[in-house]
């Protein structure tokens, strides 16, 4: 705690000297920080420690989830991308169909703590779309009434839905 005729003592010094009230500020900010003795920050960084390093622990492990789960799906096992709206891509499409994506936490605990997340993280975004075979979409196909194709990549789609125009929405054969 400061007293107040402290408070004024400094005010009085930096006035002598010329100081701005944002000088002041930054040395009192200075100040605050060496109180902390964990985070080298402020009380909120403290109590962000634990919670900040199970960030990045969740982060660390969603990209090594999802970069496994990409190794073991190539273009020639599951060339097909359905999204959530039903609407059929190729796995190469420049729509990035069902692309996850995986938020970094912050890059220091303060960005962590004082950015938009506070004490709460989520590691990403699923968008809701699968990667299919050549069979899974085959039956995928099968089971649908309506069949919805990417204007963008124009998949050509297996079976009897093959001489179907990819830019009208059609109706699938009975």
């Amino acid at each position: 705690m400061v007293e107040l005729p402290a408070i004024l003592r400094m005010l009085q010094a930096a006035e002598h000297i010329g100081a701005t009230a944002a000088d002041v500020r930054r040395v009192l900010l200075r100040a605050i920080a060496s109180f902390s003795e964990r985070s080298g920050c402020c009380p909120s960084c403290d109590e962000s420690i634990e919670s900040y390093e199970q960030a990045l622990r969740l982060y660390q492990e969603a990209v090594e989830e999802q970069r496994q789960h990409e190794a073991s799906m190539t273009p020639e096992s599951h060339p097909y991308v359905v999204s959530s709206s039903g609407k059929i891509h190729t796995c190469a499409c420049r729509s990035q169909p069902g692309q996850r994506i995986i938020e970094h936490p912050g890059a220091t605990l303060q960005e962590f703590t004082h950015g938009s997340r506070g004490h709460y993280y989520e590691v990403g975004v699923d968008s809701g779309a699968r990667r299919l075979t050549t069979a899974e979409m085959a039956t995928w196909l099968h089971r649908r009434k309506v069949v919805k194709r990417c204007k963008l990549c124009e998949p050509v789609l297996p079976g009897a839905y093959a001489s179907e125009a990819s830019d009208v929405e059609s109706t699938a054969r009975g």
